[in-house]
């Protein structure tokens, strides 16, 4: 009995040893498994501080690892095989329309023309046009390959040069002409975005800030399918989504895309849309200027001006603020930083009757007249264009042209800059230097209060006193800059301009 008892003691005592360590191994486990995700969230999450350098550092690290284990573990036509694609439409060469008379194509290698079952080869350094009456069209569309990967459209010159175009080239017959659409992987997508969207002069952080930017924006088009036509393009390569291959080759930038190769800006875990402009006015707004009733949370207005905050919903502030030459702010040494112009009413009359009728067409939720037909209305005289409003960070939400026979309401950030504009117009920059008309048949932004010109106590026009140039939501490209050039490092800027986001990368 003695000895049963002594064994059973034992017995429980080794129980009690087994079972404490397999808790303990449970709970080492448990530990490194918890430890491993807190890595994983770590190098996916950043807050814009001093104490972010560790962060920084392991996401730089990750990247290097990444680019090292894609280049060990697959060929590059395996990589570029297995890439997305991205399909852009290519504008003419004064960027005012999709159609082409003819398409000139040269390569200096072997290229291809088919359609259906018909196929010429070239050999490289021929030159080949192509115009709507060509027989392939016959058969549907036209694609034009390359065995080098690319080809070079003579025919479209941006800058005043032809460039080359890597991928395939889709040619489609229009009623105007021929529809071009260039499909290439994502990366050579990117890495020709980035030096026609941020000065190669900005340097190398620079061009890795703006590649992930223009991957974020074309990888998000590309996962939801949002495609703009009936050729299952995602963009065009203008100033309306990102500018492509304006700028041709240019080193810095091919390296600023590899380096970040893959990298784009998520939250909960979904890419976002990364919208960005070329200058701020001190200011940027969120996105109600464009949805009307929804924000996305990652886009907030901002205060740029390392001054306290201004009340820019409110007119008297914001006129204020506009026409002061040397407000204060990140970008005050930019051109563009503030601008001006005057335009005389009946230049106004004139332009509002040529482009409301076509604007009301395409965009009737933005013009709504009030009295009379909007026929009837702009035909009499106009009296007075005020600001109804504002949105957050000082951009006009609407403009109120008051004629004798009623009045036009004017909402739409673009719609405002579009009937404001005027073909060949110069501005007056914060120096009082004459500046060019910034890009696109715009007004430079949205960012503008009106100033009465009187004469002889009679209102005779305007003075257009404004800020910034774009569209003025997301990342302003020059204050990034100015923030490169104090030290912060990309990852820093764009967590400051995209809030709550983190960086994954998308692999193939």
């Amino acid at each position: 009995m003695k000895n049963f008892r002594v064994r059973r003691i034992h017995i429980v005592c080794l129980a009690i040893a087994t079972a404490e360590i397999l808790i303990a191994a449970f709970v080492l486990w448990k530990n490194a498994i918890w430890n491993e995700t807190q890595i994983q969230t770590a190098n996916k999450q950043s807050v814009l501080s001093e104490t972010q350098e560790e962060t920084t550092s392991d996401i730089q690290e990750n990247e290097k690892t990444a680019t090292q284990n894609q280049e060990e573990t697959k060929s590059t036509e395996e990589a570029v095989s297995s890439m997305p694609s991205m399909r852009v439409k290519l504008k003419n060469s004064d960027n005012t329309s999709f159609e082409h008379a003819k398409v000139i194509i040269t390569c200096p290698d072997t290229f291809h023309i088919q359609s259906g079952t018909k196929e010429q080869i070239f050999t490289g350094g021929q030159t080949v046009t192509i115009t709507p009456e060509h027989p392939f069209f016959q058969e549907g569309s036209i694609r034009v390959a390359s065995e080098g990967g690319f080809v070079i459209i003579d025919s479209i010159l941006r800058r005043g040069i032809s460039h080359e175009y890597e991928g395939v080239l889709d040619l489609y017959l229009s009623e105007q002409g021929i529809v071009i659409v260039n499909e290439l992987p994502l990366e050579d997508y990117v890495s020709k975005v980035v030096p026609s969207e941020m000065p190669v002069s900005y340097g190398l952080e620079a061009a890795k800030l703006q590649a992930v930017c223009a991957r974020t924006y074309a990888y998000e088009r590309i996962l939801h399918q949002k495609t703009i036509d009936n050729y299952g393009s995602f963009a065009d390569d203008s100033v309306d989504y990102q500018v492509y291959n304006s700028a041709g080759y240019q080193e810095i930038s091919a390296q600023g895309a590899k380096l970040t190769s893959g990298v784009i800006m998520t939250r909960d875990g979904a890419p976002i849309v990364p919208y960005y402009f070329s200058t701020s006015c001190g200011y940027t707004s969120d996105n109600l200027a464009w949805s009307g009733n929804q924000t996305l949370p990652y886009l907030k207005s901002l205060n740029l001006t390392g001054e306290p905050d201004r009340d820019m919903t409110d007119e008297a502030t914001v006129s204020a603020f506009l026409q002061d030459q040397n407000a204060a702010g990140l970008e005050s040494n930019m051109a563009w930083y503030r601008w001006r112009c005057e335009i005389p009413l009946d230049v106004m009359q004139e332009l509002f009757l040529k482009r409301l009728p076509a604007l009301s067409a395409s965009q009737s939720e933005c013009i709504k007249a009030e009295g009379e037909s909007l026929e009837k209305i702009i035909g009499s005289t106009l009296t007075s264009v005020q600001v109804t409003g504002r949105f957050a960070g000082g951009m006009a939400s609407g403009l109120k042209l008051k004629y004798e026979k009623g009045s036009v309401l004017v909402t739409g950030e673009l719609v405002m800059r579009k009937l404001l504009s005027e073909p060949n117009r110069t501005y007056q920059n914060k120096s009082e230097e004459t500046v060019s008309l910034s890009e696109g048949n715009y007004l430079p932004s949205a960012f503008f209060c009106l100033i009465p010109v009187t004469k002889q106590d009679t209102m005779t026009g305007y003075v257009i006193c404004g800020g910034g140039n774009g569209h003025g939501i997301g990342l302003s490209q020059n204050c990034a800059y100015q923030l490169l050039e104090q030290g912060k490092t990309w990852q820093e800027i764009l967590l400051f301009f995209y809030q709550g986001i983190a960086f994954d990368t998308i692999t193939w």
